[in-house]
């Protein structure tokens, strides 16, 4: 286990079959990758924000609030594509996540045979 990542399901649960350790890494991969790309939402909504507050500062200059404008369709462009990536992101995880389950045996309410 390296410090810092959480422990993989196989360092977990070493007694589970290969076929659920390899589906529970295969989500562990799918969740990171969601993660990652809500991180880079956050990180181009920030950009924006933080470029907006210098354009509108009032000792912000001409040139800044000019600059602001050029880079302004840019940000929009990045924070676009991180929505769509963390969208793509969380469905393939949803998908992933739904096919497994719908994949497990459906188990039948078990009777109390003392009630009956």
């Amino acid at each position: 286990m390296s410090a810092g990542k959480p422990p993989s399901p196989a360092e977990l649960s070493p007694e589970l079959p290969s076929e659920l350790l390899e589906i529970e890494q295969l989500y562990v991969e799918l969740a990171e990758a969601e993660a990652k790309a809500e991180a880079q939402l956050v990180g181009a909504e920030e950009a924006l924000l933080a470029a907006q507050h210098k354009a509108s500062h009032p000792a912000a200059s001409d040139e800044m609030v000019e600059a602001f404008g050029r880079w302004l369709p840019q940000g929009r462009r990045e924070i676009v594509a991180a929505r769509k990536a963390l969208e793509k992101a969380t469905l393939e995880k949803d998908m992933f996540r739904r096919y497994y389950l719908a994949r497990q045996p459906v188990c039948a309410p078990q009777r109390d045979s003392a009630r009956v």
